[in-house]
């Protein structure tokens, strides 16, 4: 509001009328605009609280959507369940192919794998081939799988000569060059001789790591095990060539070879177990896949030098591969796992103990409590929405939105159609159905708008197997993944569905009436700031009115003074 300094001095000097001109400009004011405001606070906050309304009608909307997708398609009623009438010997689950039957199954032998022990060792870290590096080679089902214990050093060799103080080089001096270390063979301090080079390497042997020496009239040189070296030299008649490689390999004890052979994550495991001995209670145990295909054998060699590795060998058989025997309904089968999966089409069977010749009885069944459970919560959700809309429709709910939608079009349709979701007979029933609705299955409307269930009409109907499949149709039209902007009809879950996503649209009618709401909050909050705008100028007409005002009585008050001067003074005179 604009400030009038005419006004503020005047009442500076205690002139003028004594009136707060601003406190009365601004009470004038708001007499003018105060009604118009409310009117348009009002309608702002009642377009707010249809917003809310729609906004909690669209989520019981969804809802309702949901609970309906659960019963949409023929694989929601697919879930079967197993009995077995001895648990501890067989148990068995189902996958969506399988099909509901009773049979009967003789379980003879269970597929065990093959076993085999080492022998004894003192400790888990007691030395296995003196420490010589060896490998261990499993073969299982036709593939080999070689594991190596302890590192293998390099050797390289030069050519042979005639003896070990042979002339090199022309007797002139030379380098060798081991790795990064280079070492001269100057003819003085170490001679251009096959014995010179071995002194000169073995002088630098603790930073190379190399040792040489001389051995079947060649140069010999030894790396650390595990470890590989580069070797070069600048003598024109000298070359080295590589006869072992370098090789690095698990510890060479018990515990090592363990770790080595379970690193493969291969068929074949290894375990180090304490027998409990007096002497010797450290064994390996390797343990084979089950069923006769996967038995194994196992071969050890030196690494160097060939030959068997001393103290290691898993000559102790423990236990056989074989097949798992059984029968199902009087037919012979054998397989290699105690998992069966392609016996009984989507029947994973699991065998766990012989059964002694006594027959077992396996019932695949329908889960008809599953079903039952979606069917409860689609009443259960169809009921909240109905106290939603109750709420909204209810001018003497005491609750936030009670109300809000009394009388509206929108809230009356969306009623209609959810009941008739609820009570139509499907648009899919089996030949000679007697489901075809949801009251057939026990489930219907009381007499204030809310289903209620009775709970043995709809138990006895699901397990009827007649029935159920009566209801499956009913719900999904036989049909897997509908869609939902297919023309054919699609059962009550199906149709039901399609008349949800209308409503739920864009452009439906729930949205349309929330988007002309937050249009019409717009505009009123745009014809408040036009409000707000005139009143400013109210305001300051008041106060350029009250200053004028001021102005003449305190110019009429001067007048007065003056006169009154003029009199007293006449008269003393």
């Amino acid at each position: 509001m604009a400030e009038v300094n005419n006004t503020e001095f005047l009442k500076t000097l205690g002139m003028g009328t004594g009136v707060d001109i601003k406190q009365l400009a601004q009470t004038l004011t708001d007499a003018q605009g105060e009604p118009k405001k409310n009117v348009i606070d009002k309608a702002i906050a009642e377009s707010n609280s249809k917003i809310s309304a729609y906004s909690s009608l669209l989520f019981g909307l969804g809802s309702l959507d949901t609970a309906f997708k659960s019963l949409n398609d023929k694989g929601d009623f697919q879930s079967l369940t197993t009995k077995s009438s001895d648990a501890t010997k067989l148990t068995a689950t189902t996958t969506t192919a399988a099909a509901t039957g009773k049979h009967h199954i003789v379980v003879s032998q269970l597929a065990k794998g093959e076993r085999l022990a080492s022998a004894g060792y003192a400790s888990s870290t007691s030395s296995l081939n003196s420490g010589t590096a060896f490998t261990v080679a499993v073969t299982a089902a036709g593939t080999t799988k070689t594991v190596q214990l302890g590192g293998v050093r390099q050797i390289t060799e030069s050519g042979s000569f005639a003896s070990n103080s042979t002339t090199i080089n022309g007797g002139s001096a030379f380098n060798v060059v081991i790795g990064s270390t280079t070492i001269a063979v100057d003819g003085s301090t170490y001679a251009t001789t096959p014995a010179g080079v071995i002194s000169a390497i073995n002088a630098q042997s603790g930073s190379t790591g190399v040792s040489a020496a001389y051995s079947g009239n060649k140069i010999v040189l030894t790396g650390t095990s595990g470890s590989s070296f580069s070797f070069s030299d600048t003598a024109s008649d000298l070359s080295f060539s590589t006869t072992q490689s370098a090789s690095s390999g698990g510890a060479t004890t018990p515990a090592g070879l363990v770790t080595a052979i379970n690193d493969l994550n291969w068929d074949v495991t290894a375990s180090l177990i304490d027998t409990g001995a007096s002497s010797n209670p450290y064994k390996i145990v390797l343990q084979g896949k089950s069923g006769t295909a996967n038995d194994f054998s196992v071969t050890l060699a030196n690494k160097v030098g060939g030959g068997t590795p001393s103290g290691i060998a898993f000559s102790t058989s423990l236990q056989s591969a074989q097949n798992a025997q059984f029968t199902v309904d009087g037919l012979s089968i054998e397989r290699g796992s105690n998992t069966v999966t392609d016996v009984l089409t989507g029947v994973n069977l699991e065998l766990l103990q012989t059964s002694g010749g006594s027959e077992i009885t396996l019932d695949i069944m329908r889960n008809t409590s599953d079903v039952k459970k979606k069917v409860e919560n689609l009443v259960s959700v169809y009921n909240n929405l109905t106290i939603i809309m109750d709420t909204l429709g209810n001018h003497e709910s005491t609750e936030e939105l009670g109300g809000v939608l009394v009388g509206d079009s929108t809230l009356r349709a969306v009623r209609q159609k959810v009941v008739s979701m609820v009570t139509a007979t499907t648009t899919t029933p089996a030949t000679g159905a007697t489901m075809k609705s949801l009251s057939d299955l026990g489930v219907s409307l009381d007499r204030y708008g809310k289903l209620t269930i009775n709970q043995t009409t709809l138990s006895d109907s699901l397990e009827n197997e007649t029935h159920f499949l009566e209801i499956r149709k009913m719900f999904s039209a036989d049909t897997d993944i509908q869609s939902e902007f297919s023309t054919s009809d699609a059962g009550i879950a199906g149709d039901a569905i399609k008349t949800l996503r209308s409503l739920m649209a864009t452009d439906g009618i729930v949205k349309s009436k929330s988007t002309g709401q937050s249009k019409d909050i717009t505009r009123f909050e745009k014809d408040l700031r036009a409000l707000e705008k005139r009143l400013e100028g109210v305001y300051d007409r008041y106060i350029t009115q009250f200053t004028a005002m001021e102005t003449s009585v305190n110019t009429m008050n001067g007048i007065r003074d003056s006169l009154k001067q003029q009199f007293e003074y006449q008269s003393k005179n």
